[in-house]
């Protein structure tokens, strides 16, 4: 079973999935592993469940889906006043834009929503907390959406069953931030 987290690692760098589950090596806890624990999640929640026009909150949702071998466990889901389920993510980054491997997390959430019959999904949220402020980013869940999520979900397998290490570019600002640098043969910094 292909856990939503990893597609996520999957996205952020394929490497540093395959240290995870191929080579089985673990990982250090970093500064922003921290400080999304230590974020105020329900106050924000309010404010996101009154700007969505919620009519119920979903916590903790653990999904699995055997056809396609994808489980998930998404912090928060509200269900809008049209009964549209809307997954939410909220992290601490100084990001200013949605980045790729949080838009395919908070995605793969919808089509476990989908692919359990809890409901339909037409959007979902990144909620960014800073030092200073918030961001609030609305993807539109769409079928292109939904083919991606679905093509890094084969990628990952594939890679998973022939344990062939990917492809692998450093990236100086990824390397800088990952809790398996120390670990990794292609860091770049």
């Amino acid at each position: 079973m292909i856990s939503v987290t990893d597609l996520k690692n999957y996205v952020f760098c394929p490497y540093s999935l395959y240290i995870r589950k191929v080579l089985n090596i673990g990982e250090r806890v970093t500064e922003y592993m921290l400080y999304g624990r230590e974020v105020e999640k329900e106050r924000i929640v309010a404010f996101l469940f009154r700007a969505l026009n919620g009519e119920k909150l979903l916590k903790n949702l653990h999904m699995v889906s055997r056809r396609l071998g994808l489980s998930g466990t998404v912090e928060y889901v509200i269900v809008d006043k049209y009964g549209y389920y809307i997954p939410i993510d909220i992290k601490w980054t100084e990001a200013t834009r949605p980045r790729r491997d949080h838009v395919v997390q908070v995605c793969a959430y919808a089509l476990l929503i989908e692919e359990t019959g809890l409901g339909k999904v037409k959007q979902c949220c990144l909620y960014y907390v800073s030092r200073n402020e918030g961001h609030l980013f609305r993807i539109t869940y769409s079928y292109s959406m939904r083919r991606l999520v679905l093509k890094i979900l084969e990628e990952v397998k594939n890679m998973l069953k022939t344990a062939v290490p990917p492809r692998h570019v450093p990236d100086r600002r990824q390397c800088s931030s990952c809790p398996l640098a120390l670990q990794c043969p292609y860091r770049s910094y």
